[in-house]
């Protein structure tokens, strides 16, 4: 097997070790099996490569539900909103015609901050921003696990319409060719291709 090949097979099985512990709640005890197997089979057959290759396919599996499994921990929802004042980085932005979605980097809670607001507050990438409101945990939807999708780029908190005082600039022309880019994107493509065209060119992952 081409060392290529065997990089995309052990992506793949990584892969399907995250899809699969979506479907099950004990993950960490359908992760441990996988794991002894690929140890054995790397360690007692290493001479044999087709067993070292199968072993390394069952650690990647492992690993990819343990990330799974990780995720899913730390998105486990806070049940009790609190108040707090913070100063962060501004790391992502999304404009559009339903408001302004800011993804801040802060060292005073644990995990990004997606906060949402209007379009009267003019922020950019980059700015260093105060910002004051209720901190609470995503709201899990009957058909979608949001706190899940949203640990998965580091973010466990949000707060809507929060109050927002600029500390200092980012680099404007950077931030304003990335605003341009997010208008004509959501202008000229519809969702979800406008989110996921931006998530490739911008690093915009908010959703």
């Amino acid at each position: 097997m081409l060392l290529s090949q065997f990089v995309f097979f052990v992506v793949l099985a990584f892969g399907a070790g995250i899809f699969f512990a979506s479907f099950f709640s004990f993950t960490y005890f359908l992760i441990f099996p996988f794991l002894i197997a690929g140890i054995l089979c790397t360690s007692i057959f290493w001479t044999r490569w087709r067993m070292v290759h199968l072993g390394a396919l069952f650690i990647a599996l492992a690993l990819g539900a343990g990330h799974y499994a990780n995720s899913a921990s730390l998105a486990t929802p806070l049940f009790k909103s609190q108040d707090i004042s913070f100063e962060g980085k501004i790391v992502s932005i999304k404009k559009d015609e339903q408001g302004v979605q800011a993804v801040v980097r802060t060292e005073q809670v644990s995990g990004n901050v997606l906060v949402f607001t209007t379009h009267f507050e003019e922020i950019r990438q980059g700015d260093r921003v105060m910002v004051s409101g209720t901190l609470q945990s995503p709201e899990v939807f009957e058909d979608f696990n949001y706190p899940l999708y949203l640990a998965k780029e580091d973010i466990f908190w949000v707060m809507f319409r929060p109050g927002i005082k600029i500390q200092e600039r980012g680099a404007s022309l950077l931030s304003s060719l990335q605003e341009v880019l997010q208008e004509r994107i959501d202008t000229y493509l519809p969702l979800p291709e406008s989110s996921l065209l931006a998530a490739m060119l911008l690093g915009n992952k908010a959703g």
